[in-house]
């Protein structure tokens, strides 16, 4: 009894908030991290995005093998394993959830509870696995597998949080091109195209650009351990006879062999992980850059396999080597990259490209026994905010947020092409940059403090 009181306090101190659990509030730029454990219990953590500290569950179960499971928030639980997040300028926290009929969920940020939204997309046993902002009012949201034989392969959707209703992108028999397997993540650096990875049980896994007016479908590069074996779909017909997608013409560099990653769009660059077995049974993980014109890869950040050999990018100062898998990749207010790594060690690792330098900004391991993390993995990031003034999310609203938004209302709609994603100078969600939004705009620009 006394080794558990000792232990309790020991996470306390570390920043685990066992005592606490309902009264944990983001604050503005905090960090919401979505973890998943052992494929089936799901949590969002608040982390301070300058220290590191972990102040406490938002919502869903914690992993505690020694203790009583920590449960935070009433209502529909998170997605099961893949676990997204995607916050807005309004404040509003959504999730990814396990319901095959509600994908996607609400978090109440003053108390962690979940509200499914009305949006129906149906015949899904895991529900959703993809949720990807596009703006303040909308989103891309994916099916993790098909919903029937006669609909060969997963939805992908845009949907509208306001009105809460979707227009398919792909999915079934709409978009020529090769079928997706078991859709993981998707990016998109522009309102032209989108870039969706997969899961492919094979380890073939590729990265598709699927166009969004048509949802016509290619494979854009070969991020696993060979070539691509799909079915496809030509003039809204299943062709079911398997076409061998490579190995040339889809990209040359480092890939990975294991069976699926997340991808991230950055300065107009797509940013994929790749993890590797040098071993079986060792993983290693490291981020490639992407051309978006010839597939081709350069590896950036980590270890990965070129022609069945292990080869490491120069070492990132202030960063461990090697690194574990990494389960997701996102930006951080200051600029920097955010991944997610897992499979122990379960840190956040902050990484600017630019510089190449780096540094672990959170490990969980002050939280968590090394025996649950081996099965814990971070899936999700997101900046969480409730001072919609801050247009560049520096913590004040001055006259750097000023030139943005004034630029952003002279284009005025989120949907023209020339508007920057993900519209953060939208501030009420409309769809818009206009005068109702310059008005919320003024409000914090006369506080200046978001705190």
């Amino acid at each position: 009894m006394k080794s558990k009181i000792v232990r309790i306090a020991a996470l306390v101190a570390a920043g685990g908030c066992m005592t606490c659990q309902g009264q944990v509030v983001p604050k503005h730029r905090d960090l919401l991290v979505g973890l998943s454990s052992s494929g089936s219990v799901t949590s969002v953590y608040v982390v301070d995005p300058e220290s590191g500290e972990i102040r406490g569950l938002l919502s869903g179960t914690a992993p505690f093998p020694i203790f009583p499971r920590l449960v935070n928030g009433t209502g529909p639980s998170l997605s099961s394993s893949l676990i997204r997040l995607i916050t807005t300028r309004t404040g509003r926290i959504f999730s990814t959830s396990k319901a095959p009929d509600r994908p996607i969920v609400e978090i109440d940020a003053a108390t962690g509870n979940r509200t499914s939204l009305p949006l129906t997309i149906g015949g899904n046993d895991f529900g959703s696995v993809v949720l990807t902002q596009i703006d303040q009012r909308t989103a891309l949201l994916g099916s993790s597998t098909p919903r029937s034989t006669a609909s060969p392969q997963p939805d992908l959707l845009q949907i509208d949080l306001q009105l809460n209703t979707s227009t398919l992108v792909f999915g079934g028999l709409v978009g020529d091109g090769p079928v997706t397997s078991n859709l993981t993540a998707a990016a998109l650096v522009d309102r032209t195209n989108v870039f969706v990875s997969e899961f492919a049980s094979s380890a073939d896994t590729a990265l598709y650009e699927a166009r969004f007016s048509s949802g016509n479908r290619k494979i854009l590069s070969l991020l696993g351990n060979g070539p691509a074996r799909r079915a496809t779909i030509t003039n809204g017909v299943y062709q079911s006879t398997l076409i061998t997608f490579g190995p040339d013409g889809y990209g040359d560099g480092p890939r990975g062999n294991s069976s699926a990653y997340p991808v991230g769009a950055f300065d107009g660059t797509i940013l994929s992980a790749v993890t590797s077995q040098p071993v079986p049974g060792t993983f290693v993980g490291g981020v490639v850059e992407v051309n978006t014109s010839t597939g081709d890869r350069v590896l950036r950040f980590g270890s990965a396999l070129l022609d069945g050999s292990l080869v490491s990018a120069p070492n990132v100062n202030g960063m461990p080597s090697p690194i574990g898998t990494v389960d997701s990749i996102s930006r951080a207010a200051s600029g920097e990259l955010l991944l997610g790594e897992g499979f122990f060690p379960v840190r956040i690792l902050a990484w600017n490209p630019v510089t190449n330098e780096g540094r672990i900004l959170t490990d969980f391991l002050t939280l968590f026994s090394q025996s649950t993390l081996r099965s814990t993995r971070i899936r999700s990031i997101a900046i969480y905010t409730n001072c919609p003034a801050d247009v560049n999310l520096d913590g004040i609203a001055d006259d750097a947020d000023f030139s943005p938004f004034a630029v952003a209302y002279s284009i005025g709609v989120c949907e023209d092409p020339a508007m920057p994603l993900p519209c953060p100078s939208d501030l009420n969600a409309d769809g818009m940059v206009d005068d109702a939004d310059f008005a919320i705009f003024m409000t914090g620009y006369d506080r200046l403090l978001c705190e």
